[in-house]
């Protein structure tokens, strides 16, 4: 059975960028990549059942394609050189439809079935219909038809190769033939706390991401600054909730000495709180040698 990642391991990743030194590494076993618990081998193949082969073909990476075909699959594999990605598409159609004609001929010549089909019934040929570039186009389908590939084959939508080229509106099958629905595109979810003290999920495109060699994601620059403006805004939140704390056990310290509920201020310690204006009359009586009482019946 085979074994797909749910992330892109950093070894599918070297191939995808033509990175011949890092793919070195990996296949001679001087370097390790593990996800889920797992090492990484040459013949997982990364999400949406992508093999190595496959990215190397899309980049039109001869030098890595070469490397990789001259390691040891199991057999029927799906990451060897006729193997489908969940869509059915093989290293060869990668190629074809990126416009690589070199991939596409160092593939024939390695083995590569020209006549393979996906689930939209569409050829390597089909793929090389769709190329917008003429001259890129010309050089991809002259390749294929040097190999011997059937002109005359019809996809699901009933269109053959050279219909698809002429009839540019038609460009893929997928666009409005009844056929299954793809996948959804693989996410992981991720969990965090907000400012506010809230758990909070986003949901997260394991395609767009960047993954290390351990499986962690890394995260972009901006990720970075939003994730310390985040741990800024709790620091803050926790220094509001204890200044808050402070004030009220002073306040409590106050009507406790003064038994005065209404007159306390919160920004203003026990003792320095302004006198109102009867207050101020009835401390000058006091001076004057009149009575607590009479100076508060004169206020």
């Amino acid at each position: 059975m085979a074994v797909i990642h749910k992330k892109v391991s950093a070894f599918h990743t070297a191939c995808g960028a033509g990175d011949m030194d890092t793919v070195n590494l990996y296949l001679s076993g001087s370097k390790s990549d593990f996800l889920g618990g797992k090492r990484v081998m040459p013949f997982h193949l990364a999400p949406g059942g992508l093999s190595a082969l496959s990215l190397a073909a899309t980049g039109g990476h001869t030098v890595v394609l070469e490397a990789l075909l001259n390691v040891k699959v199991p057999a029927n594999s799906r990451a060897d050189i006729n193997g489908a990605s969940n869509s059915g598409d093989t290293a060869l159609m990668a190629a074809a439809a990126a416009g690589m004609p070199d991939a596409v001929a160092l593939l024939l010549t390695r083995g590569a079935e020209v006549g393979s089909v996906n689930e939209l019934g569409d050829t390597a040929l089909h793929c090389a219909a769709r190329i917008t570039d003429v001259a890129t186009r010309s050089a991809v389908m002259a390749t294929l038809a040097a190999a011997g590939v059937d002109g005359n084959v019809a996809n699901k939508k009933g269109l053959t190769a050279a219909q698809v080229m002429a009839n540019p509106g038609a460009m893929a099958a997928e666009e409005d033939a009844p056929l299954e629905e793809s996948p959804a595109p693989a996410t992981v979810e991720q969990y965090y706390t907000d400012a506010t003290g809230r758990k909070m999920k986003k949901v997260l495109s394991l395609e767009d991401a960047t993954w290390d060699v351990m499986g962690k994601r890394v995260l972009s620059g901006k990720e970075q600054f939003e994730g310390k403006q985040t741990s800024r805004d709790r620091t803050v939140k926790r220094q509001v909730a204890k200044q808050k704390k402070l004030t009220e056990a002073e306040e409590a310290e106050y009507i406790l000495q003064t038994g005065d509920t209404a007159g306390y201020q919160g920004f203003v310690k026990v003792g320095e709180r302004e006198e109102s204006e009867e207050e101020k009359m009835g401390a000058r009586l006091r001076e004057m040698g009149y009575h607590q009482d009479t100076a508060a019946a004169a206020a």
